[in-house]
Formats: C-alpha cells, structure tokens, sequence
C-alpha cells in the first residue's frame, strides 16, 4: 500500500475516533472522492478501505464495493490488492457467523499470498483462518493456523498484523483455560506495540487482557487494565477504545459485582459513544445488554423499548445475524410478558433470519412453550422436535469442542514437554562441554609444555639443516638460471613461430581472394559467351543436342561458381573479414523473400510446400546477410539431396526466450554415424557421390549460427530426408 493512502487512512481513523456520525460521513465522501479521482492500483486500496469501512454503516453496500475491488483487482492484475480484498470479505461473513464464505475467502487469499510471495499478507491470511476456525470451535485447526501466522509474522518487522494476532491466539487460549499462556501472549503484544508506538493497537490489547482478568474474577487486574486502556484511548482520541473499555466495566459489573446500577451506566456510556462514531452494530449491542439488565430487574416493558430500539439500530445497519437474534429476543420478552400473539410473530421472523445454532435452539424453544401456552399442541410438538434436535445438534458441537480441546491440549502438552526435555539435554550439555572444556585445558598444557621441550631440541636441529639447505639452494639457483635461458630461447622460438604462421594465415587469405576473384572473371566470359552461343544456335535452328551441351556447360559453371563463393567465404570467414553486422528483422519476410529470389535465379529450385508459423511473431535482432546465407545453404540442400521432386517444408516456432527454424525434406538423409562430423570443414556423407558440392556449407552455417549464440542439430526423419534445427535466443 503506497505512503500516501497509508497517511489518508490514518488520518481517517483518527478522525473517525474522535468526531461525529456526521463529521464521519463527511469524512467517507472525503474518501470516496479521492477512489473515484483515482486509477490503478491506488483506487482499489482506497476501494478496499472505503468498502471495509461502509460495511459497518450499510453492510449491502460495503459488500459491494469490495467485490468490485475484487473484479478490479484481477483486471489490473494487482494480486496483493485483491488479497486485502478477499481478508476483508472474509471478515464480513465471520462477523455475520457465515463461516464457510468466510473461509472459501480466506483460503483464496492464502493461496494468492502464497503466489506472490508476500509474508505479511500470507500471515494475514492464516490469522484471519485461525479466528473463523475459533469461531467453528475447532480448536486444533485454529491454534495451527494462529501460530503459523505467529511464526510468520514474527520473521518481518514487528508490525499491527503481529500484534492482532497475538489477540486471537490469546482468545483460543482463553477458551482452553490456559490463561497464563493467554496472558502472556497479550503482554507479548502490548510489548510491541509500545515500542513502535501502536497507541490504538494497545489500548485494545489493554481491553482484552481485562476481559480475561475478568473471567477470571481477578477484579483488582481487571481494573487496572481498563484504566490503562481508557487512560492511553483518551492520549490519542481513540473513542473506540473507551467505548469498549465502557462495555467491559458493564459486563464487570453484571457479572462480578452484581452493581446493575453501575453496570447500566457503563453501558450507557459505551451505546452513546458508539452511537457519536456511527457504529450502529456496535451501539446495538449496547441496548441489548441494557435489555437485559432490564429483564434482571423484571421491568419488561423497558427491556422490551431497548429491544426494539436495538432491532431498527441492527436493520438499518443491515446485520441479517443480528437482526435474527434481536427479533428472538423481543419474542422471549413479549413471552414472559405473556402476549403470546406477538411472541410468536417476532419468533417466527427471527427464526427465518437467524443462522447460528444457539440462537435457533433458544428460538425454537421459546417458540414451543408459547404454542402450549395457546394450546397449540401440534405446533407445539413440531417446534419442540425441532428444538430436540437442535440440542442434540449443540450437545454434538459440545462434544467436538471437547474433543477439539483435548487434542489441542494434548499437543500442547507434547510442545511443553519437548521445551522441557530440550531444556534438560541443553543442562546435560552444558555439564558434558564443561568436563570436556577442563580436559582440554590440561591437555592443552601438557602439550604446550612437550612442545615448548621439543622446540628447543627442534631450534639446534634446523640450524644444522639451514646450512646444508643453503648449499643446496645455490646449486639450484645456478640451475634455474641456466633453465630460465633456456625458456626465454623457447619463448622467443615460440613467437617466431606464431608470427609466421600469422603471415602464412593472411598470406593464404589473399591467395583464396585472389584467385576466387582471378576465376570469376573468366567464368563470367565463359557464361556470356555460352549465352550468346545458344542464342545463335537457336537463330540458326540447330538441334536440341546443341542446347543439352550447352546446358551441361551451364551447370558446370553454377558448380565452379558456387564452388569458389564457398571458397571465398571461408576464407574470409579464417580470417575474420566477416563483420557481425546485427539489426532488427522480421524474420518470414525475409525467408519468403529469399525464397522468391532463389526461384527467379534456379530455374531448378523447387520452392517449400508449406511455411509454418507457431507462437506470436516478434522482431528478431540478427544479421541480415548471415542469415540469408544460413538459409541459402539449408534451402539448396533440400532441393539438391532430394531424388526426384524435392518436398520440404519449413516451421518457424517463437517463444518466450529464442525462436527456432526447422527445416524438413525427403532427401537421401545422413548415415547415423557420420552426423557428428557433418558441420567439419569439407566433410561430405557416404552417400552423396555423383552430387556436386564442397562440404564447405555447412560448415559456414554453424560458424554463422555461432555468431548469433545459437545452436544448429539434424537428425534424420522416421520415413525419409532430414530436419535441421536452428535456435537462436532473442538478442
């Protein structure tokens, strides 16, 4: 997330802690300006923060700017946006108890985390899996998860994410009972967050580690911590803080000291506070608990007002699981309240909406009792079924959290013992080095005292030794020298020799030249002559014997020709005239274009049946003369080793890294044990007699294929002919 978006937000948060609903409405228009002015991958993390954030005002709507921030994000291809995006949705469902949407979510985000790479998103991920697998009550799947995310986040810079997690793993560990590993886990966290200055962060894990303390009836550690939470809340305006630390003092109160007078206080506080912050969810449960102390206090009529006046708050928040439970509350009260009518009308309503378990079971059960209250007994009966089985569906649930519990416990037990065990081989270790340590020590000064006794012997032994070795070094320094003359004479030989034979090199290289171009010109006389024979021969109307004599001449002069352009070429080729010379080409073009010239120019060449094309055209960066005279080559031989009509085709396939040129023919083929010599200078195959050529192509094709860092290969077809294989990467 870049730096400006992360300073928007936090500025945004620090608003929303301190300011009204109506300043935070601003505040997200404010938002939702800078999305809408915004592209790329900014205006999906500004999407992503505006959805998460709506959802808690208007939960359709915030759900549907994330699944666009969802869509957007696989367009740009911006995966740790669309990571982000799928956690928050995520979240959504696990707040609403949907817990497999929630994890179908989860899972997306861990694998893409995963395929990016991405450590903190990845610990992200498996936190967020951890809480939805508590949520189920699977307690091993959901410790497994936690610390993995624990071990992960732990490798980078201790971050928020870090610091939340140790929040989740504390609540399993809460459930399990083990509370000073609970406690311990949020000390770790609060620890962290004071050294990076995560004042909000740590007011929160204030708030938890009083929850516990509270669950524990520890009263004197439950009040220090929601003083602390409050005192460090108010340092930053964070008013979100102090409205849950508010909700605790209430649940306090209610359950440890009995104070419902006070306990109603707190949470009247904590509802308006929530309310200022346009948390209506939150505000919500608020009056619920309020209905409830209502309820204690058997005043029915005002439990049933703060019921009602929570269901608009959760239906205008859009909470289907809350809305639910709020509809079976109002129902319980209007059945202790004995309107049986209107009990079983807002039971019904809830009963449709509602998904968690508990809350059908408790709604079921109410609903029962208030048909036998109208003597409805069918109705009755069919509820009370159905409330049976929902109980014997929750005793079920129990069983699996017990068992949950106790293997989770008993791998909590084998981790302790494997600490412990390690502890007591790290004790037993420490002993064994110290036995050995000592051991060593007298060793070592027995040693030192024997070799300080041998030292001396050792000193008057090679002093006799230094003067008979200088002897000897000056009997080989006067042989030395005398070798050293003897090497600069060879060396001097050895150069003579080089300069010759690099005199001899340019001397054959004008000598090929020379004589290729002292050739060409009686040649060329010859060929002009012979043209102008045939034309007279056919003024005068001679026979076509004539014309077979003088085509022989003809292809005798295309052999000689061919022969010395070969010659000429590797000559410049040894003495390194040819410059590589690359540009950029489109490579079909070029081929097709040299196959037109060889038509034009070979009354005999026979062009390929087929040009095949695979992968997506690309230019290529070669040189351009190089690689008409690779394709020359290749192409000739295919007509020229082919017995009757040649048939050949050529295939050129792109890649990501190179491009390959394949060139097939039915020829004669290749003896299988001469193919390793087929690319020497003037090797020709066993079974190529009667067929002119020098054996100097081929040879010229790799050197070019050289030049262009490719690789040349033939292997001969199934049926018949060969296939050439030239691949070449991109430059």
């Amino acid at each position: 997330m870049s730096i400006k978006i992360k300073i928007f937000i936090i500025i945004f948060c620090l608003a929303g802690y301190s300011e009204s609903f109506s300043q935070i409405v601003n505040l997200l228009d404010s938002l939702k300006y800078r999305m809408d002015n915004s592209t790329g991958k900014e205006r999906i993390e500004l999407m992503t923060v505006y959805g998460g954030i709506y959802i808690g005002y208007i939960k359709d709507t915030g759900l549907s700017i994330l699944h666009s921030a969802v869509q957007e994000s696989i367009n740009n291809e911006c995966y740790d946006c669309l990571v982000n995006a799928y956690i928050e949705l995520a979240n959504t469902f696990s707040s609403e108890g949907l817990n497999d949407s929630a994890s179908y979510y989860s899972g997306k985000a861990l694998m893409i985390s995963r395929q990016i790479n991405n450590d903190i998103l990845i610990g992200k991920s498996y936190s967020m899996l951890g809480s939805i697998n508590l949520a189920k009550n699977n307690y091993k799947l959901s410790y497994f998860y936690l610390m993995k995310a624990d071990s992960i986040l732990s490798l980078n810079i201790p971050s928020k994410e870090y610091c939340e997690n140790t929040i989740n793993i504390s609540r399993i560990l809460f459930r399990l009972k083990e509370f000073e590993s609970a406690i311990s886990y949020i000390l770790k966290g609060i620890n962290i967050a004071e050294k990076n200055n995560y004042q909000s962060t740590k007011a929160d894990l204030y708030n938890r580690l009083a929850y516990i303390y509270k669950n524990r009836k520890d009263n004197n550690n439950t009040l220090i911590y929601l003083n602390e939470a409050i005192k460090t809340s108010r340092i930053i305006n964070h008013n979100r803080g102090i409205a849950d630390a508010y909700k605790y003092y209430g649940d306090f109160h209610t359950d440890n000291t009995g104070n419902l007078d006070e306990a109603r206080n707190y949470y009247e506080k904590s509802f308006q506070l929530y309310l200022d912050l346009g948390f209506k969810s939150y505000a919500s449960a608020m009056l619920t608990k309020l209905s409830h102390i209502y309820m204690l206090e058997n005043n029915l009529q005002k439990a049933l007002e703060y019921s009602m006046q929570s269901l608009r708050f959760r239906k205008e928040s859009g909470r289907n699981e809350l809305i639910g439970s709020s509809l079976i509350n109002i129902g319980s009260t209007y059945y202790q309240m004995k309107n049986y009518y209107s009990a079983t009308k807002y039971l019904l309503e809830g009963l449709e909406i509602v998904n968690g378990i508990e809350y059908k079971s408790r709604g079921y059960e109410i609903l029962y009792k208030t048909y036998l209250a109208k003597n409805n007994y069918k109705s009755a009966l069919e509820n009370y079924q159905i409330y049976v089985s929902l109980t014997d569906s929750i005793k079920k649930n129990e069983s699996f959290n017990l068992v949950s519990q106790i293997e989770l416990k008993y791998e909590l037990e084998k981790q302790i013992y494997e600490i412990d065990k390690m502890k007591y081989d790290l004790q037993r270790k420490k002993y064994t080095y110290t036995i050995i340590f000592s051991a060593g020590l007298l060793i070592a000064i027995i040693v030192t005292t024997i070799a300080f006794l041998a030292k001396r012997k050792l000193n008057k032994r090679l002093e006799r030794i230094n003067i008979e070795n200088e002897k000897i070094i000056e009997e080989r320094t006067a042989e030395l020298k005398k070798e050293i003359s003897t090497r600069k004479k060879a060396e001097e030989d050895l150069k003579e020799a080089i300069k010759k034979e690099k005199y001899i090199n340019e001397l054959k290289s004008r000598f090929v030249s020379m004589i290729s171009h002292e050739f060409r010109t009686p040649l060329t006389g010859i060929e002009t002559s012979t043209d102008l024979l045939k034309i007279n021969l056919e003024k005068e109307h001679h026979s076509s014997k004539n014309n077979k004599y003088i085509k022989r001449i003809n292809n005798e002069l295309n052999r000689l020709s061919t022969l010395l352009n070969d010659v000429l070429l590797l000559g410049r080729n040894e003495s390194s005239k040819i410059k590589f010379n690359p540009l950029e080409t489109d490579l079909i073009p070029l081929i097709k274009n040299l196959i037109e010239y060889l038509k034009r120019n070979n009354r005999n060449f026979i062009p390929p049946e087929e040009i095949e094309v695979s992968g997506v055209p690309r230019k290529i960066i070669c040189d351009q003369q190089m690689m008409e005279t690779i394709f020359t080559n290749l192409f000739m031989n295919a007509n020229k080793y082919s017995r009757g009509i040649a048939k050949w085709n050529i295939k050129v396939q792109y890649t990501d890294k190179y491009y390959e040129i394949y060139i097939s023919d039915n020829g004669i083929g290749i003896p299988e044990n001469e193919i390793q010599f087929l690319f020497e200078s003037f090797f020709r195959g066993s079974n190529t007699a009667g067929i002119p050529g020098t054996g100097i192509g081929l040879f010229t094709v790799k050197q070019m294929v050289d030049e262009h860092k490719g690789k040349i290969s033939v292997k001969n077809n199934k049926g018949r002919g060969v296939t050439f294989n030239i691949t070449i990467p991109y430059q």
